[in-house]
């Protein structure tokens, strides 16, 4: 199952793609964590990789890049790592702060 889903996904057009989602999500109880990209016109994953932070999306972003995908905004949560790698290769985009984390934060 696994090399089935790695290569029906292993290519996926960037090139339309026009607002992001980034986040993270932690795997078993360890402390591991994996970072996902989600096109949010879609709803379809765009990347998954180990890690969080700018070292899980530096690859991505060179994909988007030479995709030449123009990238009006990224919502992500408030994390600097996040954040500052999204300014980093996408300057000039939007970076918007989704309803959820803004919530959780001001509590």
């Amino acid at each position: 199952m696994k090399s089935d889903l790695g290569r029906r996904y292993r290519r996926i057009p960037l090139r339309q793609v026009r607002s992001l989602a980034v986040d993270e999500f932690q795997v078993g109880r360890k402390g591991r964590f994996m970072t996902v990209v989600i096109d949010l016109e879609s709803g379809q994953i765009l990347w998954v990789a180990k890690g969080r932070g700018h070292d899980a999306l530096r690859k991505f972003f060179r994909r988007l890049r030479l995709a030449r995908a123009k990238v009006k905004a990224v919502a992500c949560d408030m994390s600097a790592a996040y954040w500052s790698a999204v300014l980093q290769y996408l300057p000039g985009v939007d970076v918007v702060f989704d309803h959820f984390h803004l919530t959780e934060a001001g509590q």
